[in-house]
């Protein structure tokens, strides 16, 4: 890890001991160059370099072009980060030898697939042969070739339309016409995700959704979003009590119809991400970095909210982490009482609490949970504290391991 930033340093040596990684960080370009050298000579030379752009005396590129002509240290992948990205800045560094290019803040799951994907090409590549550069834009485009997307649609026209987005954007995409061959697809194929219309013949959405979900159980859960033109009050509702997770309205809006596959994939595949090689990960580090790969809580949106005040910050979440296990407690015995009211009410205490604090991955289940208790159907509600109980534990390993300067990376 090589930048002039102490804080900066801090941050990407903690992302990368999540990962399972063993990282060394310098605060300048010539002692990041005399490092490698040396490390070459004692044959332990290093798999990576995180190299910041913006350094004074020697910065990001400059260091870049000493380190490519250098015959004892040029195989070395490096990957530039940048606060100050321009266009150009891709090209030009990938035809010096640039494996990967990443504009801050970085995040944590984008800095993961970037150092996937780039030691992935280095360990495929060709002698001699320039690889393409690592981008952000890259990696969105990699995971829609591996998200396989299964489109339920009985309307011919609305069926082609979504089809042709779907492939023009990258993803694989099946389409069928009605619910009961969507069961009978699934059975033999696996997809990342379903894009389900509601009303359909033979058998509807509402009806294919609740038999995929017995079909499933506890082990497996692939996601589901609801197509619907009756955008009505209570649609959304009963889209999730049938067990779907999203829902968009027709006539389809491509940026919101791709918005929704992204949140729902983006998580998808990530033992595949992790075939090519281990990243000096052990068995213990290993669980870290799955469980870890998608974020507990937003720390930028959380942390404009009050003003950057990171002391203040860890005050409300210590005091969330302290009273949220009570509040499950007491979710849990209003499901087994059958409870609605205080279901509900619970519910939607705790999302507006993890909300506030940029816990999304709480607040989306407590929205799921709050759902179920204005209905009083309470199918699936045991599972979904089981998963509360998991994102809190995730949120306090969070807390104890970071520190009040764990934010977003800045120039």
């Amino acid at each position: 890890v090589v930048d002039d930033n102490q804080t900066n340093r801090t941050i990407l040596v903690k992302m990368l001991e999540s990962f399972g990684c063993l990282p060394e960080a310098v605060k300048s370009g010539a002692e990041a160059f005399q490092k490698l050298k040396r490390a070459a000579h004692e044959k332990r030379a290093y798999d990576l370099v995180l190299l910041d752009m913006q350094m004074p005396a020697m910065d990001g590129e400059v260091t870049l072009r000493a380190i490519k002509n250098n015959p004892e240290i040029k195989d070395v992948p490096v990957v530039i980060l940048t606060s100050i990205g321009e266009r150009g800045d891709a090209a030009r560094l990938e035809s010096l030898g640039c494996a990967g290019y990443l504009t801050k803040p970085v995040k944590q799951s984008q800095l993961f697939d970037t150092i996937l994907t780039v030691l992935s090409q280095e360990k495929s590549q060709i002698k001699d042969k320039l690889i393409p550069i690592v981008t952000r834009h890259t990696i969105e485009e990699q995971k829609r070739r591996r998200a396989h997307i299964l489109l339920a649609e009985d309307n011919p026209m609305n069926q082609k339309l979504v089809v042709i987005l779907l492939k023009k954007a990258g993803y694989s995409v099946d389409a069928v016409e009605d619910g009961r061959m969507v069961i009978e697809v699934v059975k033999r194929k696996v997809y990342d995700l379903i894009l389900m219309d509601v009303q359909m013949p033979e058998m509807n959405g509402f009806e294919a959704t609740q038999a995929i979900r017995a079909r499933e159980g506890e082990a497996k859960h692939t996601p589901i979003i609801a197509m619907t033109a009756h955008a009505m009050k209570g649609d959304r509702e009963r889209c999730l009590q049938a067990g779907m997770d999203d829902y968009i309205a027709k006539p389809i809006e491509p940026q919101e119809l791709f918005a929704a596959i992204e949140k729902w994939t983006k998580s998808q595949g990530k033992e595949k991400d992790l075939s090519p090689f281990t990243l000096h990960l052990t068995p213990q580090k290993s669980e870290l970095a799955l469980s870890e790969y998608i974020e507990p809580i937003d720390l930028e949106s959380a942390l404009r909210r009050v003003d950057g005040n990171t002391e203040f910050f860890r005050e409300m979440l210590q005091e969330f982490l302290s009273y949220v296990p009570k509040q499950l407690e007491k979710l849990a015995e209003a499901i087994k009482t059958g409870d609605a009211k205080v279901v509900e009410r619970e519910a939607h205490s705790l999302k507006g609490g993890a909300g506030n604090l940029g816990a999304k991955p709480i607040a989306d289940l407590a929205l799921q949970l709050g759902f179920l208790g204005r209905t009083g159907d309470f199918a699936g509600a045991k599972k979904i504290i089981g998963n509360l109980k998991t994102e809190l534990k995730r949120l306090k390993e969070y807390f104890n391991q970071s520190s009040t300067d764990k934010i977003a990376l800045k120039s």
